[in-house]
């Protein structure tokens, strides 16, 4: 009797979970319903596109609150819940739900997807070492799998990023000249310029960028790193039109020549400028002794007549203090400087080299991209020699 009893309950619990596991995946499917292009000619017009983003970033949101309570009664579903923390950059989340599905259900249809997705956050949450094991022992065991593209693309990255440079860069390449037609092997072809410049090897890169502008040639992100590449090597432009200096006594590039020096561009009023600022102070604490100078410029944004020099000077003072700089930084009086240095968003740095001639151009800040500000240590170290 006992034991008929036994087998109910389980025969219950299994089909509650069932249903649960069923329900968290229809609940999802219409949830990305709401990314899926539009029906009809498929596009939208600006505010339509954001509103659309917005609905569904709300939506997903929901979903993740909702089945927050029941995610540990899930079974299969787990990978459900996975993939939902995944796509709303939850990674550190969704990591323990990836390891306990994959402990369950290590034969599971979703399996190769989950490991994939599960190396890909684990590389997203710093622990490179810990990916490429994943992706290690993925290729060893999916002999078969039309996947292991994939997982050669972020087994490169994550060799990458733990300093292992150029076999980084050969598993990336050799995805993008793999001749599989996906998005991740056109990524991967970006992917692999971008490492290249980031190593060094402007001319490499260059010639790899050539023959994707043959095929795209209006991609407006291709041109931007065209753009990029091309300065590496320029003679760097001297300051122009810099009405006064916040922090210590007046630069310029010709000074510097015989140092190496890292300038960065920056506006005083948003976060990834500021976190640029404290993350170059904090590179400069981390680079004492060396022979490297570094520069912030920026420029008088409001007119004299509403706020006057003094007053603005005194404003950037108090907050490249509370930020921890203690380089100079140029206050100019036109967009001089940004033209001649091909700046087309802040945080712009660049690394001058001995020389006077760029050897080196970030864009973007380093606040949630610890690789970039490694990118950037790399290209001074190389500068220096």
């Amino acid at each position: 009797m006992r034991a008929i009893l036994f087998l109910l309950l389980l025969s219950a619990t299994l089909f509650s979970q069932g249903r649960l596991d069923t329900r968290i995946t229809e609940e999802f499917q219409k949830v990305m319903e709401l990314a899926a292009p539009p029906a009809g000619d498929g596009k939208l017009d600006e505010e339509a596109a954001r509103e659309r983003a917005e609905s569904f970033k709300a939506s997903l949101a929901a979903f993740l609150e909702n089945w927050k309570r029941q995610a540990d009664r899930l079974t299969t579903g787990k990978f459900v819940y996975a993939r939902a923390l995944a796509l709303a950059g939850r990674q550190k989340e969704a990591i323990p739900v990836l390891e306990s599905f994959l402990h369950q259900f290590p034969d599971s249809e979703d399996a190769e997807e989950a490991t994939l997705m599960y190396g890909a956050a684990l590389l997203d949450t710093r622990r490179p070492e810990k990916a490429v094991s994943v992706f290690r022992e993925f290729l060893a065991r999916r002999k078969k799998s039309d996947r292991r593209h994939v997982a050669r693309y972020y087994l490169g990255l994550a060799r990458y990023e733990m300093g292992e440079i150029e076999a980084g860069i050969q598993a990336i390449g050799e995805v993008a000249s793999s001749g599989i037609e996906d998005r991740l092997v056109a990524d991967a072809n970006v992917k692999y310029v971008e490492l290249l410049r980031d190593a060094g090897r402007v001319a490499a890169a260059l010639a790899h960028l050539e023959k994707l502008l043959e095929k795209s040639p209006e991609a407006p992100y291709l041109l931007t790193l065209r753009e990029q590449l091309e300065m590496i090597g320029k003679p760097a432009p001297e300051f122009r039109d810099v009405g006064a200096w916040a922090i210590g006594p007046e630069q310029t590039v010709a000074a510097s020549r015989g140092h190496v020096l890292v300038l960065v561009f920056f506006v005083p009023w948003a976060e990834p400028s500021l976190a640029e600022l404290e993350a170059l102070a904090g590179l400069k604490r981390e680079l004492g002794g060396r022979d490297v100078r570094f520069v912030g410029m920026t420029k008088f944004y409001t007119p004299f007549e509403k706020k006057p020099r003094e007053v603005q000077l005194a404003e950037m003072r108090k907050l490249l203090a509370k930020q921890g700089v203690d380089f100079p930084v140029g206050m100019a009086e036109s967009f001089a400087n940004l033209r001649a240095y091909g700046v087309r968003g802040v945080p712009h740095t660049v690394v001058i080299g001995k020389d006077g001639r760029i050897a080196y151009v970030k864009y973007g800040g380093s606040r949630k991209n610890a690789q970039a500000i490694r990118n950037l240590k790399r290209a001074i170290e190389r500068a220096l020699r």
